[in-house]
Order: C-alpha cells, then structure tokens, then sequence
C-alpha cells in the first residue's frame, strides 16, 4: 500500500546522502547608523544572502534600535513609507552593504510606526526620517551571521537524485523478485 515510502536501503543512502551534502545558508546583518541634526537612527537590516537588488527580510534582526534619538526597538513591518511607496533595495556581499535606485531606493515601515528610507547620492549612501523628510549619511557595519543561520537550504538537483535513487532501487527489486519467482516456477 505505501510501498512507495519504503525507505530501507536505497532510499535510506539516497535521503542521507541528500541530508548530508546540505549546507546551513547563512543570513547576511548590517548594523546601520545616522544622525540627523544629532539625532540618531540605528539599527539592523538582515538579508537572506548577498546578491544585488535585494530587499531586507522580515525578520526579529531587521530592528529600528533608534529613531530620532528615541528608543524604538521594533521589527520592520511594512515596505514603503511616507516617502516612497517601495521596499530599499541594496546590492550586499559579506563586508559591504549599498543603496541601490535613483535616490530614494524606498522605505521602511516598524511595527512601532516610525518609518525610514535608504537613499543614494551616487556618491553616499544615505538614510532619511520619513516624517521629516530630513537626509543624512549613513553607515553600514557588517555583522556576524555566523551565529544567525537559517535552515538547511536543499538543491533541488540533489532532491530529484534521490528520487530517482529511490525510484530506481524500487525497480530493480522488483526486477530481482519477478526473477525469483520465475525462477522458483520453473524449478
């Protein structure tokens, strides 16, 4: 009946081989900081890997610490803003994190409803108060992601392998039993 889920054997090599060949992924954190007329804006944006164009995650590491010299201490909860209708994007690698668009790349809304934007001057990367509208530079320091990894990531190349490994043993023991009982027939 469930003969399809007989995992011994072949199947149980095929899943192992497939569970041992993944590799934790790990998550990409920049801690951010501005200040705008001595206020300062701070926190941290998480990504799911380094790329260009990608939009941080919703996730408890992407924070707003402070806004505006304020304790905030919330987790990002809406693309857009006041300022633009759009999520930021970056271009990130494992030690440098950029704005990418044509000036206000787009903004962020927390849950505490304070919002910011990321712009870039071409030659800055810059961070605005949303209500404000008011810009100022910002920095960006990597964080260890070592201690934050998301889970197991799987190749869909090595599911459909196992599969087929799976498919392929079903098939040859069935081969071997019709033998054997061709066999016993014929004795």
């Amino acid at each position: 009946m469930l003969k399809c889920l007989d995992f011994s054997g072949g199947g149980i090599v095929a899943i192992a081989t497939v569970l041992g060949i993944s590799s934790p992924a790990s998550a990409v954190i920049f801690a951010f900081e501005s200040f705008i007329n001595e206020n300062e804006y701070s926190g941290t944006l998480e990504f799911s890997g380094e790329g260009s164009g990608l939009s941080p995650l919703f996730t408890d590491n992407t924070v707003l610490d402070t806004h505006n010299g304020n304790p905030d201490g919330t987790v990002y909860a809406s693309a857009g803003g006041r300022l633009s209708p759009n999520a930021p994007t970056f271009d990130v690698t494992s030690t440098t994190l950029d704005v990418v668009g044509d000036f206000i790349s787009g903004g962020m809304t927390f849950a505490s409803g304070n919002g910011i934007v990321f712009a870039d001057t071409g030659s800055s990367n810059i961070l605005g108060d949303s209500a404000t509208g008011q810009l100022n530079s910002v920095t960006f320091t990597p964080v260890d992601s070592t201690a934050t990894s998301v889970p197991f990531e799987f190749s869909p190349a090595l599911g459909l392998l196992a599969v087929g490994s799976i498919w392929g043993v079903s098939r040859l023991r069935k081969r071997a039993a019709a033998s054997k009982i061709t066999e016993d027939i014929s004795a």
